[in-house]
Order: structure tokens, then C-alpha cells, then sequence
């Protein structure tokens, strides 16, 4: 029994002790602040003033889109000529020649057949001839050398008769460049009748 008594006695002391270590530990929360100093409480810490200041840069935009920090810096812009074309229907303006809307030609309605009479050495009116086997046929009463040339758009000239004294003849050629022509006859006496039928 006075065992059991010693034991009981030994047991409420050690709670007992417990009680009164845990009474007298005190916790306490120490704040750590910025300039490494510690304090009781955060209002303890001194507010410190920045010592450097962080400098602004500044940035310029270019004309030609680029970023640079100073505008000195720009590259230089060089100004570029455009050149615009005003085509023939007066109204379309275009970049370049080739964009401008094919014009159609006024071609004229060409009888099957075209005569031309004339006198002695002369050049013909001009008239249109399309693209194609053309014959030509002459009749002529200059008591001499007769001679016929055909005279091209462009001004060039073929020879298309040369006949002797007065006769009846005929020529072809192939027409390859639709447009107008003439006909110039010469050498021929002043006076002599001539008339050449055009067929196409």
C-alpha cells in the first residue's frame, strides 16, 4: 500500500513540475527587418529611402517603323519617285505602260473590191487594206514604161507593176500588217491615164 502511495506521490509531482516549466517559458515573435536588424515588432523597422535612383530611357520611333534610343540614330529616309502613266482612253492612270487597257483599232469596213485611177506620175490617197492575198490589177495608157509601188504603213515600198506601153496586167501580194496604204506610179507621161483595182 505504501508503495502504491509513493507512486501516486511521485506522479503528481512530475505533472506538477510539468505545470511550472511550461509556465514560466514566455514565446516571443522577433521580426527580421529589411536592413538585417531584428525587432519586437514590425513597426520597429526604419523605412529606408532608396539610395539610387533607377534612370527612365527614353524611345523614338523611326519614320522607317525601327526603335532606337536616341533619334540621331534614325536611318535616313530616302524619298521614292513614283511614276504614274495616263493611257490613251484618257481616263485610266496606271503604274506601268502595259497595265493600260487595249484600245480597239476603228477599223473601217473594206469593200471586197477598191479602185483608184489617177494620171500620169502621182501618189495615190491613202487607203485600208486588211491583213491577207491581195491581187492587184492595172490598166494603163501611157504610151510608155509603167511603174507601181505600194507603199506600206510604216512608209516602206514594194514594187507591184513595171509593165511596157499601154497594157492590161496583174500582181498579188500577201498583206501582212492591216492598215493604210497608197500607191505612188512613176514614171509616167503627164496625162496618162491609169487605173489600178485593188481585190482582196
Amino acid at each position: 500500500m505504501n508503495k502504491k502511495i509513493s507512486v501516486l506521490i511521485i506522479s503528481l509531482s512530475l505533472v506538477i513540475l510539468t505545470l511550472v516549466i511550461a509556465g514560466c517559458t514566455v514565446s516571443q515573435t522577433k521580426y527580421v527587418c529589411s536592413d538585417g536588424t531584428t525587432t519586437d515588432s514590425a513597426a520597429g523597422c526604419s523605412v529606408l529611402e532608396p539610395t539610387e535612383r533607377v534612370a527612365e530611357t527614353i524611345r523614338y520611333v523611326c519614320p522607317d517603323k525601327s526603335i532606337v534610343e536616341n533619334a540621331d540614330f534614325c536611318p535616313e529616309v530616302i524619298p521614292v519617285t513614283i511614276t504614274k502613266y495616263q493611257c490613251q482612253d484618257g481616263i485610266t492612270i496606271v503604274d506601268a505602260i502595259s497595265k493600260c487597257p487595249k484600245i480597239k483599232e476603228n477599223v473601217p469596213q473594206v469593200p471586197a473590191t477598191q479602185i483608184i485611177n489617177g494620171y500620169g506620175r502621182s501618189i495615190s490617197d491613202r487607203f485600208y487594206l486588211n491583213k491577207g492575198f491581195t491581187i492587184f490589177r492595172f490598166e494603163h495608157k501611157s504610151g510608155d514604161n509603167f511603174i507601181a509601188y505600194l507603199i506600206y504603213p510604216d512608209g516602206e515600198t514594194t514594187n507591184i507593176a513595171n509593165d511596157l506601153e499601154d497594157s492590161e496586167s496583174s500582181s498579188s501580194k500577201t498583206i501582212t500588217t492591216a492598215g493604210y496604204y497608197r500607191i505612188e506610179v512613176g514614171p509616167a507621161p503627164e496625162g496618162a491615164s491609169w487605173t489600178i483595182t485593188i481585190e482582196q
